[in-house]
């Protein structure tokens, strides 16, 4: 997505305390009608919606060798980044990124998926991301992640499940073009309903690559060099995952129509661990979320007619400490 998109500007005054939960909650009586040009403050504060974790990695050393936020491997000249900061200002810029999970089935063996993009342009040519980037004026927020989806992909459609904004990223070092706040949102969704996703936009290529306890790896089983601070985003993804799996009914969008009792384990192991099959299966089916049918198992009553999955049942506490 081309810096050009999004042209929209916070006060001064919001830097440290707003949460972007929509579009609408941004007050238009308080754009400035300058940009902003103040030097960012030494220890500025994270921007994050109910997120725990670290603001930032290694606030006070921006150099070689850091993840996160603050990297100095972005691939840009001090000259580029000056041109497009004359050009389109400072800053803050809003835009969607969106995780899409899957999973992929080997028989009993699953391998979860995560749909990432390989950069086209700098910064961080060639590295990998989440789909996403700037919001135009008149889109809301999941509009936005999910045009940048289709542009980005070619995944036009997520099919019914719902996508769920996990919050809002705002280190001030996360793209070293000008201040953006993202707003990052989740979607689970079986592989199936999935076209191959194909690169465009400013994706050089699309790919579900391997994800192996939140982390994306190569072929080989490596972990992949993340652009921006999607490493970082990726923590709070991988949290909200696991405590989803532990208090809902959304995993088991992940399997087939129809399921073994060994593949129900096995995606609840590569989720949160190991699991024992009949603490598993009586949790799941006291709340109505699975029943059998002859030798397998399929999704009970109350998942389809759900709008959204509860999320006040009690927790697996068997399998999640």
């Amino acid at each position: 997505m081309k810096l050009e998109r999004m042209r929209l500007w916070f006060a001064p005054s919001d830097f440290s305390n707003t949460v972007i939960t929509h579009l609408g909650a941004i007050r238009r009586s308080t754009l400035p009608t300058q940009r902003v040009t103040s030097a960012p403050r030494k220890h500025p504060p994270c921007v994050c919606a109910g997120l725990v974790a670290q603001d930032y990695l290694n606030t006070n050393t921006r150099g070689a060798g850091m993840v996160g936020a603050g990297r100095d491997d972005h691939g840009m000249t001090r000259e580029e980044i000056a041109e497009i900061q004359s050009r389109y200002g400072l800053g803050p810029n809003l835009a969607a990124d969106l995780a899409v999970l899957t999973a992929i089935w080997w028989e009993e063996q699953v391998d979860l998926r995560l749909l990432l993009i390989q950069r086209k342009n700098k910064p961080f040519q060639g590295q990998w991301a989440l789909p996403g980037g700037f919001v135009d004026m008149d889109e809301d927020l999941e509009t936005a992640a999910r045009r940048e989806l289709q542009e980005e992909t070619g995944i036009g459609d997520l099919g019914s499940t719902p996508i769920e904004q996990l919050g809002a990223f705002g280190n001030p070092w996360r793209d070293p073009r000008s201040r953006v706040v993202s707003a990052v949102f989740l979607a689970w969704v079986r592989h199936g309903d999935l076209p191959e996703p194909q690169g465009g936009d400013e994706a050089a290529s699309a790919e579900f690559v391997s994800l192996r306890q939140g982390i994306p790896v190569d072929k080989q089983d490596k972990p992949l060099r993340l652009a921006f601070d999607h490493d970082v985003v990726l923590q709070k993804v991988w949290q909200r995952v696991r405590l989803q799996t532990a208090q809902s009914s959304i995993p088991l969008v992940l399997l087939p129509e129809r399921f073994s009792t060994r593949q129900l384990v096995a995606l609840y192991e590569a989720l949160i661990g190991p699991s024992e099959s009949q603490p598993l299966l009586t949790w799941l089916q006291h709340h109505d979320w699975i029943r059998p049918e002859g030798s397998w198992w399929v999704r009970g009553d109350r998942v389809h007619h759900e709008a959204r999955p509860a999320w006040t049942v009690p927790p697996l506490v068997p399998i999640v400490s």
